[in-house]
């Protein structure tokens, strides 16, 4: 399990707790802030091993912040990676200026978005490198059933059938949202 530190710079509530959860779940650590100032005093005092930056914030902004904590972080430079659902042409462009090293779009990709992230650091010396599954050449679909009612559950097991698909099941919403993130089903029945 990961140690590595993510500094989240997001004002929206529901967007930060999607992150978070998906960080929690890779085995990050997780700093919010939810403007640019608190986002650049928590770089300043936490040194983050990575921070997600949203371009529209409260105050200065994710390009501002960005070129704040890339001029005081010189000595030792820490990847900021824009998060923005306010693409317009030319934004990926503006972040990369401003001292952002990648850009994702909103709505994350849930499914990708870790393996994202790790895109942005090398492992450390003592670490071992993360191994790398060949992918099954019998690839199922995953679907995750969500009932809180078992004998639904159930039936709809039967009816796709173990050969084809690879079921997952959760009982309630929490435990949905958790194996959604989990597992990247590709396709919820709810």
């Amino acid at each position: 399990m990961s140690h590595k530190t993510v500094l989240v710079i997001e004002d929206n509530e529901l967007n930060m707790k999607l992150v978070r959860n998906l960080l929690q779940i890779g085995g990050y650590q997780v700093l919010e802030a939810e403007s640019g100032e608190k986002g650049v005093e928590l770089a300043r005092r936490h040194n983050p091993d990575l921070i997600l930056m949203d371009i529209q914030l409260p105050g200065i902004d994710g390009f501002e912040a960005t070129r704040i904590i890339k001029k005081a972080r010189t000595s030792h430079p820490v990847p900021v990676i824009a998060l923005t659902s306010y693409a317009m042409r030319g934004d990926e462009e503006k972040a990369r200026a401003a001292g952002c090293d990648g850009y994702i779009s909103k709505p994350i990709s849930t499914r990708n978005f870790l393996k994202t992230l790790e895109a942005f650091w090398a492992p450390d010396p003592g670490e071992n490198p993360p191994l790398v599954k060949k992918p099954d050449q019998r690839h199922k679909n995953r679907v995750l059933i969500v009932d809180d009612e078992p004998l639904n559950i159930k039936l709809l097991r039967g009816m796709l059938g173990s050969e084809e698909y690879e079921i997952i099941e959760a009982v309630d919403g929490q435990q949905a949202v958790e194996l959604a993130a989990a597992a990247a089903p590709d396709l919820i029945l709810m």
